[in-house]
């Protein structure tokens, strides 16, 4: 694993053609957004969670 990355960051320094900088970063911009869902998913499901102890304590 740590091969192909250094692969890639060599790559990159190296200058390959900008459609492929382009498509990395879009790559990395979803990754990004559906890390930013996940935990805004997560942060939703604990705050109902939280919600429903409180309920259940009163």
């Amino acid at each position: 694993m740590p091969h192909l990355s250094a692969v890639g960051i060599s790559g990159l320094q190296a200058g390959e053609d900008v459609n492929h900088r382009a498509s990395a970063s879009g790559m990395l911009q979803r990754e990004i957004d559906r890390t930013m869902l996940i935990v805004s998913l997560g942060l939703m499901r604990m705050r109902y969670a939280v919600v429903a102890i409180k309920r259940s304590i009163d």
